[in-house]
């Protein structure tokens, strides 16, 4: 019996010799049944389960760790973050470079990941390749996936590292508010935290720019987006997320950014849902994200699709409502 991070290579699966002797057996993540099973044997409440099996896809190391960080009483934020450090550790490693390291979060913020999704530098198709090899990606039709628990755990280690400054957002909320939802006349740059590499940039507010957002690019929108998602039950990330400056959310009926982000996403969901041509995609999105699902596993499993197909929906879907969003934030007039 041999063990490995990677497949056995070619050589092994084409010899004739080795063809009739080999069974290769690829170790995936728990199962839903199973993980609940290793939450009972540790004496996990029940009620507890979903938030356990959320932060770790039921990948056994990061269960365990979560279950330990659970047991010693931890936030759900500690929890979180004990898990990520663990995994980032001991599953992914070392990375060569800063560049490997914003390709990798980049990787986690766009699903799927495509070499033109790294950006137009020299180095984009090494570092999709690099990502390619890593064992925690998975390759599909439209680009490449990292694995849920280590997106979780590199989504949530960048937002620790660099923790968004909350103040220029919440001001301009607060101005824009005061104001009926005009945006205050002022060519004075505000700094914004970017949200897939930590970088600042400067941005003026005297109104949105001619392609969009005057603080998101396209590619940043949809990627907020799809993170807003994932964060449909933790409004104290929705809280922090970009889009909660977004001319959508600023303008709408609802006072509480979270309250109004949320309402901007489930309209926009509602109105995917009535496309027929989008059935599945939506039907997708809504088992993954409102749900209550646990892992993706569990959702291709509630709409009895193979996990592939759910997968293909799933992209899909997000595709359309991020394309959906973005027009609707950037069009003339009051968005609807």
């Amino acid at each position: 019996m041999l063990a490995g991070r990677t497949p056995p290579a070619l050589e092994w699966t084409t010899d004739p010799g080795w063809q009739e002797l080999l069974s290769v057996h690829e170790l995936r993540e728990l199962s839903p049944d199973e993980a609940r099973l290793l939450l009972d044997r540790r004496s996990v409440p029940r009620e507890e389960h979903a938030g356990l099996l959320a932060v770790t896809d039921g990948n056994p190391l990061a269960l365990l760790v979560a279950i330990d960080a659970h047991t010693a009483c931890r936030s759900d934020d500690d929890v979180r973050l004990a898990v990520a450090h663990v995994v980032l550790q001991r599953v992914v490693g070392p990375v060569p470079t800063p560049a490997h390291r914003r390709a990798l979060e980049a990787c986690a913020a766009s699903e799927p990941t495509t070499e033109a999704s790294l950006g137009q530098s020299d180095d984009a198709a090494e570092l999709f390749q690099w990502l390619r090899s890593l064992p925690f990606v998975d390759l599909g039709p439209q680009g490449l996936y990292l694995r849920p628990f280590v997106r979780e755990a590199v989504t949530t280690e960048r937002r620790w590292r660099n923790p968004p400054d909350p103040s220029p957002d919440a001001e301009r909320r607060s101005t824009t508010r005061r104001t009926g939802g005009r945006r205050p006349a002022t060519g004075d740059p505000a700094r914004r935290t970017g949200p897939d590499d930590g970088a600042t940039e400067e941005t003026s507010h005297a109104g949105p720019a001619a392609g969009g957002p005057d603080r998101l690019s396209r590619g940043a929108f949809e990627s907020e987006v799809r993170e807003a998602l994932r964060s449909w039950r933790r409004p104290d990330l929705l809280a922090t997320n970009p889009l909660t400056s977004s001319r959508l959310v600023e303008q709408h009926a609802e006072t509480d950014p979270v309250a109004a982000l949320r309402a901007v996403l489930q309209g926009a969901l509602d109105e995917l849902g009535q496309d027929p041509r989008e059935s599945k995609s939506h039907r997708a999105l809504l088992a993954t994200y409102l749900g209550g699902a646990p892992t993706q596993e569990a959702a291709a499993e509630r709409l009895g699709l193979p996990f592939s197909t759910y997968r293909r929906h799933l992209a899909q879907g997000l595709a359309v409502l991020g394309s959906l969003l973005w027009w609707q934030e950037t069009r003339d007039g009051q968005p609807g």
